[in-house]
C-alpha cells in the first residue's frame, strides 16, 4: 500500500441507469451522493457490522439467496411479483458476501418502475458501488479505519465487515485517497489508484521506493 493521495472519482455518469439512480435517490446533485441516500435508505435500522442482508432483502421483496453451480458470481431472478438472488457455489464466503449486495442493487433498479436498465457498464459499475455502501457505510468504515491505514488493519476490518481483503481495500483506496496494490514475487498483481498491474521495477522511482518501503515494513504479511 503506498500513502499517497490519489484524485477522486470524477467520472461522467451518462447511461439511463445513473439518471434512474438520481431519479430514485431524488435528483441529488452527484451519482455518488445518490449511491449514499439509496443506500442509507435501506441501512436505516439494519444491524451492520457485517450487514444483515437477509433484512435489507425483504425490503425490496427478496424471498431468499441460494448458492447454484453458475458460470457467473450471481444474478437476480424475478419469481412471480418478488425476487431470488442466486450466487455461484464455488464464491468465498467475502465475495458471496459482496455478490448478493450487487444484486440486491440490481433490486433497487428493478424495483424503481417500468423500463429500468437491466445491462450496461455504467449500470454494473453503479450496482458495485451501492454493494460496497451497503455493506462498508461510508461513516461506519471511516470510523472503524481510523486515521492511518495499515495492512493488519485492513485484515481487521475484512474480518469486521465479513468481506474480502480486495474488496476492503478498494473501500480503503476509495474513501482515504490512498493506493492499494497487491505483488506476488517482483510483480503488481493488482492495483486501484496511481499503482497498476505490471513489474515492480517499471514503476516510477518515487512510487518504487514506497512499494518497497512498505513491502520491507510489512514483511511476512499478504503486499496490499
Amino acid at each position: 500500500m503506498v500513502r499517497k493521495r490519489i484524485s477522486r472519482d470524477h467520472t461522467r455518469w451518462t447511461s439511463a441507469a445513473a439518471r434512474r439512480l438520481l431519479g430514485i435517490a431524488g435528483n441529488p446533485a452527484t451519482v455518488e451522493e445518490a449511491v449514499r441516500i439509496v443506500a442509507d435508505r435501506l441501512l436505516d435500522g439494519v444491524s451492520c457490522p457485517p450487514t444483515d442482508l437477509h433484512a435489507i432483502a425483504t425490503r425490496l421483496n427478496i424471498s431468499t439467496f441460494q448458492a447454484e453451480d453458475l458460470p457467473v458470481s450471481g444474478e437476480l431472478r424475478r419469481e412471480g411479483s418478488g425476487f431470488t438472488v442466486v450466487y455461484s457455489s464455488s464464491l468465498s464466503p467475502g465475495r458471496r458476501q459482496f455478490t448478493v449486495a450487487h444484486e440486491i442493487a440490481h433490486a433497487i433498479f428493478e424495483s424503481s418502475g417500468p423500463n429500468c436498465p437491466r445491462v450496461g457498464k455504467e449500470l454494473e459499475r453503479l450496482c458495485d458501488k451501492i454493494a460496497a455502501e451497503l455493506l462498508m457505510p461510508r461513516k461506519l468504515f471511516l470510523e472503524c479505519a481510523g486515521p492511518a491505514v495499515s495492512i493488519g488493519k485492513l485484515f481487521e476490518l475484512a474480518r469486521t465487515f465479513r468481506l474480502s481483503l480486495s474488496a476492503t481495500a478498494i473501500r480503503c483506496a476509495e474513501l482515504k485517497g490512498v493506493s492499494v496494490f497487491e505483488v506476488e514475487g517482483d510483480r503488481v498483481t493488482w492495483g486501484h489508484g496511481i499503482i497498476r498491474r505490471g513489474p515492480v521495477k517499471a514503476l516510477e522511482h518515487v512510487i518504487r521506493h514506497g512499494v518497497v518501503s512498505s513491502l520491507a515494513l510489512e514483511r511476512g504479511s499478504s503486499g496490499l
